[in-house]
């Protein structure tokens, strides 16, 4: 399983691949979250709002994560998620964020930009996809069972929340679960893109299943 914790620190730096897609008017483009806020805009994760900024100190909202962990999940799975080169996060960030209570923080737009397009990267980079008409994905018995979703179909988040849950991208007892505007802190983004890593990994990747129905082993399994 994903080390949830370790999840955070994977984004609290930006991509060093700078997408093409035009910064915001708000966002300096010596800003240390600007590549990050390129990516997730040129990948439809996350939008400018109505005023055209990008509004990167606002924290964010359940709400707001489920949407983008949706639309995120959607690109990936579907492989049209634009490429860039994963790169390591440096030690200096691991440092830091072990010598506070990174737990507690708040998740900025910035935070959330930075997080999930280096998650991105790696899962599109690293995962290696089933072959066409492959009948052995999505069938993960490691994951927990479908999360129940209390939503109101005629919510607007209903859609991005209802599919989330029924590709086991967020789990049961997820505070996303309970889709409002109470703001996220940076142990539950943790969490949540975590599911959504395995789910996403769930939907994309082969078990491997050979002829018997088994996981092949070459121990168990040896030739006759």
């Amino acid at each position: 399983m994903t080390n949830k914790h370790f999840v955070l620190v994977l984004g609290l730096l930006s991509v060093s691949a700078v997408a093409s897609q035009a910064l915001p008017k708000d966002v300096s483009s010596s800003s240390w979250a600007a590549s990050a806020v390129q990516e997730a805009i040129a990948n439809k994760v996350l939008r400018t709002l109505p005023d055209g900024s990008f509004h990167g100190s606002m924290p964010v909202t359940r709400a707001q994560v489920v949407v983008a962990l949706a639309a995120e999940a959607h690109v990936l799975t579907d492989g049209s998620w634009q490429h860039h080169k994963s790169t390591a996060v440096p030690e200096s960030v691991v440092n830091q964020l072990n010598s506070g209570n990174w737990r507690a923080k708040p998740v900025t737009r910035y935070m959330l930009a930075s997080v999930l397009t280096r998650m991105g990267d790696y899962l599109n980079n690293g995962l290696h996809r089933a072959g066409p008409g492959a009948k052995d994905t999505a069938k993960s018995v490691a994951l927990p069972p479908v999360a129940k979703v209390q939503v109101s179909p005629r919510s607007p988040y209903y859609s991005a929340l209802h599919y989330l849950a029924v590709n086991k991208m967020v789990w049961p007892g997820s505070v996303l679960l309970q889709v409002n505007n109470v703001h996220v802190t940076s142990a539950q983004l943790s969490e949540a893109v975590a599911e959504m890593a395995e789910g996403v990994t769930n939907r994309v990747t082969s078990l491997g299943l050979d002829k018997t129905g088994a996981t092949p082993d070459k121990t168990f399994h040896p030739k006759r």
